[in-house]
């Protein structure tokens, strides 16, 4: 596992946000990520997140985005800020994925009996 795939799995798996930069994008971008793994296919890592500031090509700034981990830049590890729910329209076990590297796992929280 590369340094940049245990950074992003760190960030899923403690629901912390991450930013970085997109191929040559001068604005920073901001995201809560969920899914990393490999699309049925395509050999290039994949990341499907939830962005919530940053460029967009045209589009509204906060949605569902897929990433080719190649092309993100870190600057910075994973922020202290930090999601505990998911997004609506997640779903574990992506069916885009064919091979699932991590994915978020949201918190179940039990009533007392």
């Amino acid at each position: 596992m590369t340094n940049t795939e245990k950074l992003i799995c760190e960030a899923i798996s403690t629901g912390r946000v991450l930013y970085f930069l997109y191929e040559n994008e001068k604005t920073p971008r901001t995201i809560e990520p969920y899914t990393l793994g490999h699309r049925e296919g395509i050999e290039e890592l994949e990341l499907s997140a939830w962005q919530t500031d940053g460029p967009s090509e045209g589009k509204t700034a906060k949605g569902w985005r897929t990433f080719m981990v190649a092309k993100m830049k870190f600057n910075k590890q994973a922020q202290p800020a930090a999601f505990t729910k998911p997004r609506k329209g997640y779903t574990p076990g992506d069916s885009r994925m064919a091979e699932i590297v991590c994915e978020f796992q949201p918190v179940v929280k039990l009533k007392p009996a």
